[in-house]
């Protein structure tokens, strides 16, 4: 995961990001993504974002990292995946938690797998969720 030189490197950022939490969470009752609204909050917490993402998703673009860094902290979100690929049938069944650990990765993998005009990268981005939502359960 993190090795100790980022966590020390990344922990003013992280109590920053504790005390925007409720700000975030009140931010998100628009539906704006989690990326947009902090970079009106705190844009400082942009660069926190990107290296987050680049940590859990080192294959994707630099440009796509900081909104995958947020959707780590958009835990409502993440269940709400966990539970639909729950009711696509993913196997094993997820917990939901809101953690975007390698097992929800895996379930994004196969659902965007089998849909051609998703990228297979494992993470539940803007198009997948959308993909997802005016998919029906089979």
């Amino acid at each position: 995961m993190f090795d100790l030189g980022m966590v020390v490197t990344l922990l003013p950022l992280v109590l920053d990001a504790v005390e925007l939490i409720p700000k975030i969470r009140d931010a998100l009752q628009s539906e704006k993504p989690i990326v947009t609204i902090v970079k009106g909050l705190a844009p400082e917490m942009f660069d926190f974002f990107k290296k987050v993402g680049a940590q859990v998703f080192p294959e994707l673009q630099e440009e796509v990292q900081a909104e995958v860094g947020a959707t780590m902290f958009d835990t409502e979100s993440v269940k709400w995946v966990q539970g639909d690929l729950n009711k696509r049938g993913a196997a094993p069944q997820l917990t939901v938690d809101g953690v975007l650990g390698p097992m929800t990765k895996a379930a994004v993998k196969i659902f965007q797998g089998r849909h051609a005009e998703l990228v297979v990268d494992g993470w539940p981005g803007p198009k997948t969720i959308a993909k997802m939502k005016a998919d029906t359960h089979p």
